[in-house]
């Protein structure tokens, strides 16, 4: 099933994002007196993931390229395959003795479980992350592989994530991005073949917070930011599409 959003800014926001004050989370605006959360490094996976169900007012700081537009991620179950996934659902209620005869069937036919294959179990990058002054637990900092959208996770409240290497991965060198706001970003250069951790990761305190010029190779690229409170529009579903007409029609 598909999960649709769109990021709109009705007013954006004229603060300078360099003058607010690092904080947990994201930085504090003394204008508007609310924390703005910078969202600008994310994909759309993981917009979807922390917009997808929210509620209540978010200020937050986007990537010019996040804003006015779908944001979607395919599910587990494609929608090419929705009628014949209720048309077995429907058949299982009419015809359950039919359903439970071909389910025995089945499970007769299999004699000894297979080996497992151990060289497909994917290794992991885990460990601790920590601040480099106090040594205390940095948490909701962003670990993600670059290049690869899925493969990362956040640290929890203890500075604690665990990340497993993906088969496509190993025997490969993927770099691993730590990024958190008032923290200088990391880059980790992982071995797949043998993974990583537990490992403690120093993060140095920044005075300007994430920059906006990025170096990428010998050339620069440079970002447009916005900033503002959201408002998330979300897409309904065809099925609920089909309830609203259903009871418009009733009455």
């Amino acid at each position: 099933m598909k999960r649709t959003i769109t990021v709109s800014i009705p007013k954006p926001c004229h603060e300078q994002w360099d003058s607010m004050l690092p904080g947990c989370g994201g930085n504090y605006c003394q204008q508007c007196e609310q924390t703005v959360i910078d969202f600008s490094l994310l994909s759309d996976q993981e917009l979807l993931d922390k917009l997808g169900n929210s509620s209540g007012n978010i200020c937050g700081r986007f990537d010019i390229s996040q804003v006015g537009r779908e944001i979607h991620a395919e599910g587990k179950i494609h929608p090419s395959i929705l009628p014949a996934f209720a048309l077995s659902t429907l058949l299982s209620i009419i015809f359950p003795d039919v359903i439970k005869a071909q389910q025995v069937d089945t499970t007769t036919r299999v004699n000894t479980p297979l080996p497992c294959d151990t060289s497909c179990v994917p290794f992991e990058f885990s460990g601790r992350i920590l601040d480099a002054e106090d040594r205390t637990p940095v948490p909701a900092v962003t670990i993600k592989c670059m290049g690869k959208p899925g493969v990362g996770t956040s640290s929890s409240s203890e500075g604690k994530f665990r990340v497993a290497i993906p088969p496509g991965l190993q025997h490969k060198y993927p770099v691993f991005e730590i990024s958190v706001i008032g923290y200088e970003r990391q880059s980790i250069l992982l071995n797949g073949q043998t993974g990583a951790g537990p490992q403690e990761i120093m993060l140095k305190r920044s005075v300007t917070a994430l920059n906006e010029l990025v170096v990428t190779g010998v050339g620069y690229t440079r970002h447009t930011v916005t900033m503002g409170s959201i408002c998330i529009i979300r897409k309904r579903s065809w099925w609920q599409r089909f309830w609203d007409h259903f009871r418009r029609h009733r009455h």
